[in-house]
């Protein structure tokens, strides 16, 4: 069974409980990589969604051009490449912007277990596959002195 990761947000206005909540996947969007422009409208980012658009008429315009065909060819793959990789997380951070919080990271098979999970109809078992991920300090807030580091970077942003 593949399980993906949910952030889940609420509204400025809203408890930890909203029932409106936004459950957005840490995965691959097939149709970000199909239809990246219009993948991006789709979800109201419409700066991000005008400006790959944009960027797509140039990139057909250059494979139109003589001897520069996989040059657009590669610029189109690789803005495809950025949004289905990178644009779920660019829907989190638009919506942190606007005032949503982060309230957990949930682990589940499919969004449905992970409202469940979320809402409390379904207990998190310690060991399966199925857990919550508990949320780094606030960038803004006290940093700990025994956060983990991913990567280069630990949760503060000091090397």
């Amino acid at each position: 069974m593949r399980v993906k990761s949910y952030q889940v947000l609420t509204s400025p206005h809203a408890g930890p409980a909203d029932e409106h909540a936004r459950f957005i996947a840490d995965s691959f969007a097939y149709l970000g990589f199909v239809f990246p422009g219009l993948w991006l409208l789709a979800h109201k980012l419409w700066f991000a969604g005008v400006a790959v658009l944009i960027l797509q008429m140039l990139a057909t315009t250059l494979m139109e051009t003589k001897g520069l065909w996989l040059s657009g060819f590669a610029f189109n793959l690789a803005l495809s490449l950025l949004v289905s990789l990178e644009g779920q997380r660019h829907r989190a951070r638009v919506l942190e912007r606007r005032g949503w919080t982060l309230q957990t990271v949930i682990v589940a098979a499919n969004v449905s277990t992970a409202e469940a999970i979320y809402y409390g109809s379904i207990e998190v078992e310690e060991e399966g596959p199925v857990t919550h991920i508990p949320l780094p300090p606030a960038a803004n807030g006290p940093a700990r002195a025994d956060a983990a580091a991913l990567g280069l970077l630990d949760y503060s942003g000091a090397r």
